[in-house]
């Protein structure tokens, strides 16, 4: 396959038509039961076991096939930079499509450990069908439901026998990358899929920086599962209402890698969301770009950050952009930072410090770009400050804390 086919140019394929279930709960035609699958072993199935590490060598459903999400994914470049683990190589697709045995008349129920795992059976779900495929299904419980249920396990390696699939027209509909995000930020309602210690601003994954993408909802994948299985669907319903969700709305999902917000579209397009995409670089890439910022909550209110790099390019691209200094005048006087407006209201505590803050309230109030407040190390001087003009009245999505303060600048 050329060069000018592997790696297909997304935009051409993105179509404005609607996708997946209709109106009502459509389980039916996204998950089977263990029962179900008891009954069908042995009939032609696909069945995939989307598990990583030793679970398919330690036993598995008879016939399962093993194959994780980053085989389908694209794993050249970089970890952590554009692309890495993206689900938009069509000849890595279609070469281990084809491995698989897989047709596209093959009917391919996926499973997972729904109980420990991230939604890898999800993602591949989610994967498959950008291939084109669509004769799909999940099990419900994953495989620690099918043990509970006394379903059989084998020892067994599956041999499948090659297929000729290839992919001719990818579907990326459920599909968003970083470019287009950013190019159309404010039309989408963005829902983060991760632990709510993620959101907040832990690293656990090796991320760059810690944090979520700036408005973004909170709506933990886990939150779908109750021991492992779908929640009813009435249950579903009633919690994407209460977190704000309409069926109308355009959402883009992420996650770190892409994986359990996959899952999460699933599931929502299953609930009639048809407007709904998986970012797939997600967090990973996002946090890397010099050019985004993060929002991170602390004691209980969110604050957005940028990164010296960030605040170097927007300079550099004559971007308009209000530098305010608070940190202590010897330290600005000793370090100035050009073209910063010094407050000389550091630690931003007292009634005075204050009022001298509110004597930069005309001119912030006058216009509209970001304000990028710079204190010693990015403390709590720092968020005062940002407390203090939220409150006056300036849009919180234009104050923006330097990450490292001052010190950042000269590294």
């Amino acid at each position: 396959m050329g060069a000018a086919v592997k790696r297909i140019l997304i935009p051409v394929f993105l179509m404005i038509v609607s996708v997946g279930s209709v109106w009502g709960s459509g389980y039916d035609r996204y998950f089977v039961s263990v029962d179900w699958l008891k009954k069908h072993l042995g009939t032609g199935l696909v069945i995939l076991d989307a598990r990583e590490g030793l679970g398919y060598r330690f036993g598995h459903i008879p016939g399962a096939l093993p194959v994780t999400w980053k085989q389908l994914s694209d794993l050249s470049p970089e970890f952590g930079t554009p692309g890495w683990g993206t689900a938009t190589d069509m000849e890595i697709l279609s070469n281990v499509i084809s491995d698989l045995g897989i047709t596209k008349a093959s009917e391919i129920v996926i499973y997972a450990d729904t109980h420990k795992g991230w939604g890898e059976d999800g993602r591949i779900f989610w994967t498959l069908r950008i291939a084109g495929l669509s004769k799909l299904k999940m099990l419900d419980g994953g495989i620690r439901e099918w043990k509970k249920q006394n379903g059989p396990i084998s020892l067994k390696r599956t041999t499948p026998v090659k297929s000729d699939f290839r992919v001719s027209l990818p579907d990326f509909r459920r599909f968003i990358d970083t470019r287009q995000l950013k190019s159309d930020y404010a039309a989408y309602t963005l829902v983060d899929t991760r632990a709510e210690d993620e959101y907040n601003g832990a690293v656990k994954f090796g991320e760059k920086r810690g944090g979520h993408l700036p408005g973004a909802v909170l709506l933990p994948y886990t939150n779908f599962l109750v021991d492992g299985l779908l929640k009813p669907v009435d249950e579903l319903n009633q919690m994407l209402t209460q977190t704000g969700l309409g069926r109308e709305d355009r959402i883009a999902l992420y996650c770190t890698a892409g994986i359990r917000s996959a899952y999460v579209q699933v599931i929502m397009e299953m609930l009639g969301y048809d407007r709904v995409k998986n970012y797939d670089e997600s967090f990973y890439i996002w946090a890397s770009d010099p050019d985004t910022t993060v929002g991170r909550v602390i004691d209980r209110t969110t604050y957005l950050f940028i990164s010296a790099a960030g605040l170097h390019r927007k300079i550099k691209n004559s971007e308009s952009v209000i530098i305010l200094d608070i940190r202590p005048e010897t330290e600005s006087k000793a370090l100035p930072i050009k073209g910063a407006i010094s407050t000389g209201a550091y630690p931003v505590q007292t009634d005075f410090q204050k009022a001298r803050m509110g004597r930069y309230l005309p001119r912030l109030e006058s216009s509209d770009p970001k304000i990028v407040v710079v204190s010693s190390r990015g403390d709590i001087s720092a968020r005062r400050t940002v407390d203090y003009y939220k409150k006056a009245g300036i849009s919180p999505s234009r104050l923006l804390i330097l990450e490292g303060g001052q010190s950042s600048l000269t590294h």
